[in-house]
């Protein structure tokens, strides 16, 4: 039946009227729905007033939320969007949505338009886009919709389907916003027997259901609901017996240098070994060598068990995959190995220590060696360098990322602060934390391969490879990520990130985090695109684990 939500205002005016005549439901028909259907998952989205953002940008008015990012499309109203993941259990195929409670937020607005993602290095930029008066000369609430069904993926035969959601909607004649306090959501799903995209298991390990079942509950909105149990598959042809949680991936040549770090991870409980490109080559059909090792990863995901991938080398060594992600840019990616079903739900972890020879493998495994197994008995392993710096003049101040993510950092921690709102020489303060010993550093501003923006946009300052390469910071190395563009570009010969931590045995890094390529962001939107990632990853570590 339908229901009209209740609308907490004081007055009636033109645009609660509105509210009345078509926002009493907002649906999405499901056909309806067809003897296919057989299960629902139902979730109930809550937003408050108080998570709001306000700000003006050039005579318009910005809005944000709280652990949300925004809409952007050319010309029409930038609004906050949150996109959630609902554990479902088969293919989603309809989704029906209404508003369940509203409110008007007092005050006009006249909502910025879209503009297209700019470069994090771009030296200007122009709000290019008009307001498209199609939609600004309109009565009708924007967005029309209140959530989209978008894409789904699958995680060990667990369903996931994400959903975007669009609490606020923006009445352009009326210059009036209106949150929607509570929505409800309802996705209709096929019956199980019907969905064959489910990945196949020959081994499935209890290290495997535990990693699986708690990374997806803390990526879905309804964790009550997981349920892992893969189905079974055929045992490959290809790989030998055994069971391996962590598989480093190297040539026949640089093989032996690993061992030490795979003898540390057996002492410590965990399963490895190493495997040669040269017996994957011989092992697996084409096309492609990138093909060849995405089998491979596939094989000892679903025989031996194997959750980790360490890939031991440069381009030459193990090959990159380049995707085409937006515009021209073309990036060296090694998510054709951890996504390999190609749904963007990763179903393994892949890193690569981008090593040359024996001596760049035996500084990396060394100085990994050192952290995990002889960390100062100080408090070093507690010590934050937030780095904020405005990445274009006045329209993205890094320092509010940094404050977001220093505002959910535990109490214990030590966090230092480098912002450009600081007095004093910004790259003195940030080589003076680095030597004294962080063990997280986050840095947002401007980079290229050899060089890290300290303050570029306001001082022209910067960190190169040669301040990187005579840090003091012996035994306290830090893990870095980086929102600069091209910082961790594994296709250059040496980039910035390669000298944080395959270029000297125990000083500066000891991992780091960044774009392969460009970063991006979105004019007045400190939270969005490469931003976004920097904020959920720190996120993530703080506060699931």
């Amino acid at each position: 039946m339908k229901k009209q939500y209740k609308v907490k205002t004081m007055k009636q005016s033109s645009v609660t009227k509105t509210l009345g005549m078509i926002c009493i439901i907002l649906i999405i028909t499901p056909h309806f729905l067809s003897s296919h259907i057989t299960s629902k998952v139902q979730y109930t989205a809550e937003f408050s007033q108080f998570d709001l953002g306000f700000s003006k940008l050039a005579g318009y008015d910005l809005i944000t939320m709280k652990e949300a990012t925004t809409i952007s499309e050319l010309g029409e109203p930038v609004m906050p969007v949150k996109s959630v993941a609902i554990a479902i259990p088969a293919k989603a195929v309809a989704m029906e949505f209404k508003s369940l409670e509203a409110l008007k937020i007092p005050g006009d607005f006249y909502v910025m338009p879209g503009q297209p993602p700019i470069l994090i290095g771009e030296k200007s930029f122009q709000l290019s886009e008009k307001p498209d008066d199609r939609i600004y000369n309109s009565n009708k609430p924007y967005p029309a919709d209140l959530a989209t069904l978008d894409h789904q993926s699958n995680l060990a035969g667990q369903q996931i389907v994400w959903v975007t959601i669009y609490p606020v909607q923006y009445v352009p004649v009326e210059k009036q916003l209106i949150l929607h306090n509570r929505v409800e959501i309802v996705v209709y799903c096929e019956r199980e027997d019907e969905n064959s995209s489910q990945e196949r298991y020959h081994k499935f390990t209890d290290n495997q259901r535990k990693l699986y079942e708690d990374m997806i509950k803390r990526i879905v909105v309804n964790p009550h609901y997981v349920f892992i149990n893969p189905p079974s598959g055929s045992r490959s042809f290809v790989l030998p017996p055994g069971e391996f949680d962590h598989v480093i991936i190297t040539s026949s040549s640089l093989a032996s240098y690993f061992q030490p770090l795979v003898y540390w991870h057996m002492k410590r409980g965990i399963r490895d070994t190493v495997v040669t490109t040269d017996w994957i080559y011989a092992s697996y059909a084409g096309p492609g060598d990138t093909t060849k090792i995405r089998q491979f990863v596939i094989d000892a995901n679903t025989n031996w068990g194997t959750m980790y991938f360490l890939m031991g080398g440069e381009n030459n060594i193990i090959p990159f995959a380049w995707r085409d992600y937006y515009a021209a840019d073309i990036v060296p990616s090694d998510q054709y190995y951890s996504d390999f079903d190609d749904d963007w739900s990763h179903e393994v972890f892949v890193g690569r220590v981008s090593v040359d020879d024996t001596i760049q493998v035996n500084t990396f495994v060394n100085k990994v060696l050192k952290y995990e197994k002889n960390p100062p008995l100080i408090d070093y392993s507690l010590e934050i360098l937030l780095i904020g710096m405005e990445l274009f003049f006045g329209v993205i101040p890094g320092e509010v990322l940094k404050e977001e993510i220093a505002g959910y950092t535990p109490w214990f921690f030590n966090v230092h602060k480098v912002y450009d709102s600081h007095d004093g020489n910004h790259k003195d303060s940030v080589l003076y934390y680095l030597n004294t010993g962080q063990n997280l550093v986050n840095h947002c501003d401007h980079a290229n391969y050899t060089v890290m923006g300290v303050g570029n946009w306001y001082h022209y300052l910067k960190i190169d490879i040669s301040d990187v390469n005579n840090l003091t910071n012996t035994n306290k190395t830090s893990t870095i990520i980086s929102v600069g563009c091209n910082a961790n570009g594994m296709d250059y010969e040496d980039c910035i990130a390669e000298h944080f931590v395959i270029y000297n045995d125990s000083q500066a890094g000891v991992a780091f985090i960044g774009n392969t390529s460009s970063g991006w962001a979105m004019i007045g939107d400190p939270l969005a695109l490469s931003c976004e990632l920097d904020y959920w990853w720190w996120h993530g570590l703080f506060t699931q684990n």
